[in-house]
């Protein structure tokens, strides 16, 4: 199968989360997804699975297998099982794949790496990064190889940010123990 280049708008529906500071309120005993819970879900240990096709009564409830964006740092990850049942803001928006031959790893490593996709949602206006919108985000054209070679790409991605959180957390150990040598001397 040669690869095939399609707007994002063709495979998936973007949902922007809720915005709460215009008084929405948020169902009891929910938490707010954050930078940080993306973090922790695109360098966790656990390769997830994409989501089940049942959709939730509210878009902004994110679940096990989700994909989502933040669109201010323009970064994408896959909700772990960890942070299923939070709520997104909309600084954040959820992409729900409408095509099955999309690996969810591989949609990450392309709107995260791909200098074709930095290329299609420039909006950079004289070194300021405006933050993505849903709009955008949709018109954005994307190059799908095989879902075969989706697959790798997605499993390779995921233990590539996988590899860096741990170099840098080794990293830190060591500048904290070379730290704590020079202050004893």
């Amino acid at each position: 199968m040669a690869p095939r280049k399609v707007a994002i708008d063709n495979i998936a529906n973007i949902k922007v989360g809720i915005n709460l500071s215009r008084g929405a309120e948020s169902p009891p005993d929910t938490s707010i997804y954050t930078l940080k819970d993306q973090e922790e879900d695109l360098t966790s240990t656990v390769h997830t699975k994409p989501g089940n096709t049942i959709k939730e009564s509210r878009n902004y409830i994110i679940k096990e297998g989700d994909i989502i964006i933040n669109l201010g740092v323009r970064k994408c990850s896959v909700v772990s099982k960890k942070n299923s049942g939070k709520i997104i803001k909309n600084t954040f928006a959820k992409i729900e794949l409408t095509d099955s031959f999309i690996d969810p790893w591989f949609l990450c490593y392309f709107i995260n790496e791909s200098p074709d996709f930095k290329k299609s949602i420039a909006t950079d206006v004289i070194g300021v990064i405006r933050p993505l919108s849903a709009a955008i985000l949709g018109k954005a054209e994307i190059v799908l190889p095989s879902p075969e070679s989706q697959k790798a790409i997605g499993i390779i991605y995921h233990d590539l940010c996988r590899i860096s959180y741990l170099n840098s957390v080794r990293k830190e150990l060591l500048m904290n123990a070379i730290n704590k040598i020079s202050t004893t001397n």
